[in-house]
């Protein structure tokens, strides 16, 4: 079977151009797809002009496909798996890559969980060896357990001891406002959520139905000899058992909710934020390109009209998110609570300019043509690469290779864009802010934090008074 994979790859990756004759965008193209026998999808790139080595490995397991309760289930399972495996301690598993000059991640992001090793390309053994131990070899102990939990804590800036009067983590207001745009799903949570109630043999079985060959995708990327690349994927990854893709829960429509969500910062921080949603699309729809246009075109208005007025903490911005399949814009800026009404009331004004409008089609010819350009001339870095391959994962699976962003682009209509806004876009947008407590609420929070103290200390003090009048 390797040796079949070799000869086949020998002919697929013969250049037919020069390198130095290709653009960016054809060396992003220059990806080659197959699918094992064990189900385990492989995606290469080869980069002559690399010295460095990339191997990521991506589960299909995400976030979205957990209610908000268990919603850490698999971010806690990434944590165990890097907390070492039956031939690797944690130190060794790190220090292994350390050594080399290279470094390891792991993210649980909605649609899947991946884990990325790179280091030089001399040692593109060492990569996929230690990737294959981390991925095949857990050891599953309940100190790691423990220790994933605390990890999760730190990054969350919450609290394991739930009885806590402080240990309810503030609610992320991006996370507020796309529970919103996705209201009547799970995709997204409104609170951040706990792993304490989490069971070792749930994540254990979590692990055995949804770590299988058939539901991943690994992704190489670098300077590398293919035949030995090759013999080293199917030593290891192909030799992974045969077992069914588990089934995934179908994401169910949604009814955005677009009423204005005013959170509350920390106590003394002046700063207030300000930020503007819009409902999207995922990276794999047809309409992914007029939804980036439009959000560079809005961009561009909050840069050009909002920038100059007074208060603004830094200049405002829009950008299209949509990394998974289920996309939205957002338009961000940071001014204080002075400030607040009139930058909010730009970005309000502004929108239903858009909305009502449209864009005209000679800014819809020049940002199609400044896209272009930016996306041809960018210099990417593996990490970067990884992410469009692993975004576009299903698709090359599907079709053997990566989709023509330039192509696409070039055909999106300034006509059918605009029906796009007048009919998708709503008559107000989703506003969500981040202000200061006023000064009744700060008041009112320090009175009660002062009775908590005085309630604490007082037993301590009539104790020791007691002691002294003795």
């Amino acid at each position: 079977m390797i040796r079949i994979l070799i000869c086949f790859f020998g002919i697929l990756m013969a250049p037919a151009l020069s390198a130095e004759s290709r653009s960016m965008s054809d060396k992003l193209m220059q990806v080659k797809s197959f699918t094992a026998d064990n189900g385990l999808h492989v995606i290469f790139h080869h980069r002559d002009d690399s010295d460095t080595f990339t191997a990521q490995l991506v589960v299909n397991l995400g976030l979205q496909d957990f209610s908000c309760k268990d919603r850490q289930a698999p971010h806690l399972l990434e944590h165990m798996l890097l907390e070492g495996t039956t031939r690797f301690d944690r130190k060794t598993l790190r220090q292994r890559i350390r050594n080399l000059g290279g470094k390891t991640k792991a993210y649980t992001r909605e649609e899947s969980t991946y884990y990325t090793i790179s280091l030089h390309s001399d040692y593109p053994d060492i990569a996929l060896d230690t990737l294959h131990s981390v991925i095949s070899e857990p050891r599953f102990n309940k100190q790691d357990f423990i220790t994933s939990k605390q990890i999760i804590h730190a990054e969350q800036g919450s609290n394991s001891n739930s009885t806590s009067p402080f240990g309810k983590p503030i609610p992320v207001l991006t996370e507020m406002a796309k529970a919103q745009l996705f209201k009547g799903t799970e995709l997204y949570c409104d609170n951040l959520s706990s792993p304490d109630h989490l069971r070792l043999d749930y994540i254990k079985a979590l692990y055995r139905d949804h770590y299988v060959a058939s539901n991943m995708t690994l992704i190489v990327i670098g300077h590398f000899d293919e035949q030995a690349i090759l013999e080293l994927i199917g030593s290891r990854f192909m030799a992974l058992p045969m077992l069914p893709e588990p089934k995934h829960n179908p994401i169910p429509r949604w009814q955005p909710d677009y009423a204005t969500i005013n959170a509350r910062n920390a106590l003394f921080n002046p700063e207030a934020n300000l930020h503007l949603y819009l409902p999207g699309v995922g990276s794999t729809d047809p309409l992914a390109d007029y939804y980036e246009i439009i959000a560079e075109y809005f961009s561009e208005q909050l840069y050009y009209e909002v920038r100059g007025a007074k208060g603004l903490g830094y200049t405002p911005r829009a950008h299209l998110d949509n990394t998974t399949r289920y996309g939205y814009i957002e338009a961000t800026t940071k001014t204080t609570s002075r400030w607040l009404p009139e930058a909010q009331q730009s970005f309000v004004d502004l929108y239903q300019q858009l909305q009502k409008k449209g864009i005209p089609e000679k800014d819809v010819e020049r940002i199609k043509a400044k896209l272009v350009l930016e996306f041809e001339s960018k210099q990417r870095d593996h990490d970067e690469l990884a992410s469009i391959y692993r975004r576009n994962r299903f698709q090359i699976r599907e079709t053997g290779k990566m989709p023509d962003f330039v192509a696409n682009i070039k055909q999106v209509n300034a006509g059918k864009l605009n029906q796009v806004i007048a009919t998708r876009f709503p008559p107000n947008p989703l506003i969500a802010t981040h202000v200061r407590p006023s000064l009744y609420l700060t008041v009112l929070q320090f009175v009660l934090i002062s009775m908590v103290v005085t309630a604490m200390i007082w037993p301590l003090l009539r104790r020791l008074r007691k002691r002294n009048q003795s």
